[in-house]
């Protein structure tokens, strides 16, 4: 059966479902939910707060294909703050792979904080939309649709984007997340929200917010949305990855003396020890 009719027969079941429980749209506000307790599942993953040396930060990850496409990462040091979120498209491969092996090539060539903010973003991957000719290659018309017309130019590029920011004193926190979160949240949602709630748990709210959004274009209440089965998740939610870091300004001139830490989205927090 093709994804499209299956999920649709799943929304189906629910609504009936919901009709016979006399279940109804899920409009209550995140304030009368405060622990985001009803997140607690194999789907989800979280570290509500960490520390780093000029501040802490929040983190969270929802899975919402059946292999997780979205990898992630925070590594903490005494000098800077590495934050990674790799959204995978077509497949976990390419985002799997950066994980590994950016980080450290990153520290081999290039060393950031300086007291501002770098931020790169690009894709990695998706080689039909880099060259013409691996679009009319018969070996990825498999996974994706030939472009309806041949393309002069590349259309994508590895090549990073750099942007550097000199923090000021105004600036409190970065969000970091992948296109699961944006797709239902503007940025000035985001914003306000992180404004409005306390640290502990601040990304793990973002997502419950962005899935009460993803629910509500498709008339379901919260718990519903929870319940759709794995095989189906994705024609109702992306992949969600939000990392929240904060960025205290009585630090940044002395740093704090907090360990150095690896965290991996739906991974364990490591303490590194410099060698």
């Amino acid at each position: 059966m093709h994804p499209w009719l299956r999920a649709q027969m799943v929304l189906s079941c629910w609504e009936l479902v919901g009709r016979i429980l006399g279940t109804s749209k899920d409009d209550v506000s995140d304030d009368d939910d405060p622990d985001d307790s009803s997140l607690h599942s194999p789907l989800f993953w979280s570290r509500d707060l960490e520390k780093h040396p000029y501040g802490e930060f929040s983190f969270a990850v929802i899975k919402g294909n059946e292999v997780i496409e979205d990898h992630s990462q925070v590594e903490t040091g005494r000098e800077a703050t590495f934050v990674g979120v790799y959204d995978g498209h077509g497949g976990p491969d390419a985002s799997r792979y950066i994980s590994r092996r950016l980080f450290r090539n990153f520290i081999i060539s290039y060393f950031v904080f300086a007291h501002g903010w770098y931020k790169a973003s690009r894709t990695i991957g998706d080689a039909y939309m880099k060259e013409p000719e691996y679009n009319a290659d018969p070996r990825f018309r498999r996974y994706y649709l030939p472009l309806p017309e041949p393309f002069q130019r590349p259309l994508l590029t590895p090549e990073p984007s750099l942007h550097r920011r000199v923090l000021q004193p105004s600036d409190g926190f970065v969000i970091f997340a992948s296109d699961g979160l944006w797709e239902n949240l503007t940025n000035q949602q985001a914003v306000d929200i992180v404004n409005k709630h306390q640290r502990a748990g601040i990304a793990r709210k973002l997502i419950k917010r962005a899935l009460k959004e993803a629910a509500k274009k498709r008339q379901m209440n919260f718990d519903e949305l929870l319940r759709v089965p794995d095989a189906t998740r994705r024609n109702f939610h992306d992949d969600i990855t939000v990392v929240v870091i904060f960025v205290d300004h009585d630090l940044l001139e002395k740093g704090a003396s907090v360990p150095e830490l690896s965290v991996r989205g739906f991974g364990e927090v490591k303490v590194c020890h410099p060698m």
